[in-house]
């Protein structure tokens, strides 16, 4: 009698589902919906365009972002690649935004440039240069997108780069997956490590 071998990370179980029922839909959005195959292969697209970008396994990747298929997706590209993700409610104030992001030392960020009537790239631009640990921004824009400049890459261009090179699966079942911060009812928001 064999044992079936369980994954031990969400990726290991997004690609087990893949393989399993490639053409089952895996999420719906709107009017966007991904197969387990397409959730998948997307995923490790963007983990290779995010290892080109400098996130790297122990890195923390801050995803400042409304619910999207995108959030999902970058979410376990980080996961993919070890890293762990920071997700930062996009309810937040500027004050708890920067807060989560010096405390939990994000050296990526991934973020909406506008949610709703919120600039958040202004709101980021107010404090950026006070984030020590903060290299790479990605700023995700579909309805005006930005260019990429220094420190700064456009999601859009991010999609749209070569995919050079073998990706790393640096996931690990012993690895922290998460820092989820409270809403801060008290005080600022506290972190806790998944």
């Amino acid at each position: 009698m064999t044992t079936a071998v369980l994954p031990k990370t969400i990726p290991e179980l997004v690609q087990r589902s893949a393989d399993l029922w490639p053409d089952a839909t895996a999420i719906i959005d709107l009017d966007r919906r991904l197969t387990f195959a397409e959730l998948h292969r997307e995923t490790v697209e963007l983990a290779t365009r995010l290892s080109a970008v400098g996130v790297r396994r122990g890195g923390r990747v801050a995803i400042w972002m409304g619910n999207s298929v995108d959030w999902v997706l970058a979410d376990l590209a980080v996961e993919l690649l070890g890293a762990t993700v920071v997700p930062v409610n996009i309810q937040f104030s500027p004050d708890e935004v920067r807060y989560v992001l010096e405390q939990s030392r994000s050296d990526t960020l991934v973020m909406d440039g506008h949610f709703r009537e919120r600039d958040l790239r202004s709101e980021l631009s107010a404090f950026s240069g006070q984030l020590a640990d903060l290299r790479t921004t990605i700023v995700h824009d579909v309805a005006s997108p930005v260019t990429s400049t220094d420190g700064q890459v456009s999601w859009s261009e991010l999609l749209a780069s070569d995919l050079d090179g073998e990706l790393e699966r640096s996931a690990s079942p012993d690895a922290v997956a998460y820092i989820l911060y409270t809403s801060g009812t008290t005080s600022f928001p506290k972190g806790v490590q998944l």
